[in-house]
């Protein structure tokens, strides 16, 4: 069995680099966060599930 090494996870981590990303809704809201997925321009739906 392989043991998880926290370093390396780490070192992982901090390798990617993290593009600057906005959210534009349709009323004009713009929020900015960081990217974790494909870059590129996309429409598309925003649904929040507030169950808990």
């Amino acid at each position: 069995m392989v043991k998880f090494s926290k370093f390396l996870a780490q070192e992982c981590l901090v390798s990617q680099v993290a593009l600057l990303a906005m959210l534009v809704l349709e009323d004009g809201t713009i929020f900015h966060g960081k990217s974790i997925g494909a870059s590129g321009d996309t429409v598309g739906e925003v649904v929040f599930n507030t169950s808990m």
